[in-house]
């Protein structure tokens, strides 16, 4: 078993300056913006990838994969939707994946022989995907496959490629994935009552600062107009919220609280708009009941 000891990777301004991201190159590890997607793979930043076995061994799945829509997750980063043709290495959580890359455009309809890295937590809607050596594809014409890396052959038979990843003692290898490399696993939905029981936070919010957003996230600083919790959100901390929170509107939010990370409860659920009306009356009548 590979052990790796990289730090859980966070993404925070990196990602959205400058991002060798979700292919996150993110080298912060400021909790208090946890990771919008981890672009700049763990691996990258300790191996060398000067041997075809190099990324056989560390990726925790090799698959060839056709490239089906792109869209895009925030300002630098593409979200794309992989269709899986074939797996070669750990089966993955479903024949269609999220994949995510910045300053590498994968071009719709190919195919691709794809080393990932995978991740999975936050208000992510599955797992995602990231290539495990960011600057680096493996683009596939009939039985030829075309790179960028310059310790490899600059042209690669795909038979003989696959042939060398059967056969090699990295395809039995997996990652280890230590606790400081976790992220908040969250459900889906709940109901009030699981809510309530859950959250480690419960309150009446105005967004003052909205510092980003990407496609499922909001990362927001929050005044607290009323509390339901004994625990109450530090000033100036940063709360993780689905995407489409307004600055100019008032909230009740669920929330976790680990380590210095504040979250949703819930993927669903966890946030009411007090222009939802019947909700907020219904869900503020539940809390003062409590």
């Amino acid at each position: 078993m590979l052990k790796r000891r990289a730090s859980r990777l966070l993404t925070i301004g990196v990602l959205l300056i400058a991002l060798t991201i979700l292919i996150v190159a993110i080298q912060s590890q400021n909790r208090h913006e946890p990771s919008q997607a981890q672009v700049a793979s763990m691996a990258s930043s300790y191996v060398a990838f000067n041997h075809i076995d190099d990324y056989i061994s560390y990726a925790d799945h090799i698959v060839i994969g056709t490239v089906k829509e792109r869209s895009k997750f925030d300002s630098y980063i593409d979200e794309y939707t992989v269709i899986v043709n074939q797996q070669l290495k750990n089966e993955t959580h479903s024949a269609e994946l999220l994949v995510y890359t910045q300053n590498q455009e994968l071009e719709i309809n190919n195919q691709y022989l794809f080393f990932f890295e995978r991740f999975e937590g936050g208000l992510y809607p599955e797992p995602i995907y990231q290539l495990l050596q960011p600057e680096v594809l493996f683009a596939i014409d009939g039985q030829h496959v075309y790179h960028q890396n310059p310790f490899l052959p600059n042209e690669l038979s795909l038979t003989a490629l696959l042939d060398s990843i059967q056969s090699s003692p990295g395809i039995t290898k997996s990652r280890v994935i230590e606790p400081s490399q976790t992220n908040v696993l969250l459900k889906d939905a709940m109901s009030n009552d699981e809510l309530i029981k859950q959250s480690d936070i419960i309150a009446h919010i105005k967004p003052s600062i909205i510092t980003r957003t990407n496609k499922y996230m909001t990362f927001a600083q929050v005044e607290t107009l009323e509390s339901f919790s004994d625990k109450q959100i530090e000033k100036d901390a940063i709360v993780v919220l689905p995407a489409g929170i307004d600055a100019d509107q008032e909230y009740l939010v669920f929330l976790k609280y680990e380590d210095g990370l504040y979250i949703v409860t819930a993927k669903t659920g966890s946030v009411i708009a007090k222009q939802d009306k019947e909700k907020w009356a219904d869900t503020l009548h539940s809390l003062k009941e409590e």
